[in-house]
């Protein structure tokens, strides 16, 4: 984050916009004729994409003439040629992104530090791996529902799991070691010892902040598959890193999907294969890399 407190989002072409025709178009008539391709339709809009209401209503927290709580960095494979049919497109919905890199095919991941990003965001895998591997928060966002139950006006609603997520995977290794009767013992006998922080923990405290200058912009829920003989020890490392969430939900590991359906986020993110496909058609959901430890 920047000395200014300025959340910096990394996010791709393909993840912003729908591409997948032109990502035919590449495999179908290979490198120059999808350049062609996109030259004869630089008038021609790009479709949006899976983080397109999420970026929209990221970009909405800044306000004109104050600096801003939230810069969203365009970060791409592409080539400059497609890059700028994307860019028009942008402008012309008056999107503020201002900073975008091009690599042609080569990977991004070296200009993430000098661009300060704070949360990367693709639709592809491989990327979100990657980026995560060379110690950046990220997430895959999934292919399935674009946002239809929470408006692009209006509060920016986030949901986010506990473990490996909010929270480090040490218990998580524990519970994909041992099972769930070990997980429950292990944080009932540590629910005074507070975990780390997870890879999303800096960006819920960003949220908390967004709370704090701007009362009713945002709202956040905590949901997690521990139960209630694991929940001292989540609240005490909520308590411990310095953040908050408006609502939470201990459920057990009951599905999350119909919860998330009540609370309608903009965004869930989880590191769990089981909840993200439960849940990527109902609500956007985002996959975060489980950590190591896990």
């Amino acid at each position: 984050m920047t000395p200014e407190g300025c959340l910096v989002v990394g996010v791709t072409t393909r993840a912003l916009c729908d591409l997948e025709e032109e990502h035919k178009a590449f495999l179908e008539h290979g490198e120059a004729g999808y350049m062609a391709s996109q030259r004869d339709r630089m008038d021609e809009p790009v479709l949006w994409g899976v983080a397109y209401p999420l970026v929209r209503k990221l970009l909405a927290l800044n306000k004109p003439g104050q600096a801003p709580l939230v810069k969203v960095v365009l970060v791409s494979r592409n080539d400059p040629v497609t890059g700028l049919r994307v860019m028009r497109t942008i402008s012309a919905e008056g999107l503020e992104i201002g900073q975008a890199i091009f690599t042609k095919g080569r990977s991004p991941f070296p200009y993430l530090g000098p661009l300060g990003v704070d949360l990367f965001l693709s639709a592809e895998r491989e990327d979100v791996e990657q980026a995560n591997a060379a110690g950046f928060a990220a997430a895959q966002l999934m292919p399935g529902a674009v946002n239809e139950l929470s408006p692009l006006t209006g509060e920016l609603r986030v949901a986010l799991d506990a473990d490996s997520t909010v929270l480090d995977g040490s218990a998580d290794a524990v519970f994909l070691r041992e099972g769930v009767e070990a997980f429950h013992a292990h944080e009932r006998a540590h629910c005074t010892e507070p975990m780390g922080p997870g890879p999303l923990a800096p960006f819920l405290a960003f949220l908390n902040r967004v709370q704090q200058v701007r009362p009713g912009a945002v709202r956040t829920c905590l949901i997690t598959a521990r139960a209630v003989p694991a929940l001292e020890r989540a609240v005490r490392t909520l308590l411990a890193l310095g953040v908050t969430v408006d609502e939470a939900f201990f459920l057990e590991g009951q599905a999350k999907a119909e919860f998330l359906r009540q609370f309608r986020p903009d965004a869930f993110f989880d590191d769990s294969d089981r909840h993200v496909e439960d849940a990527k058609n109902i609500v956007p959901t985002a996959r975060v890399p489980r950590a190591a430890s896990a």
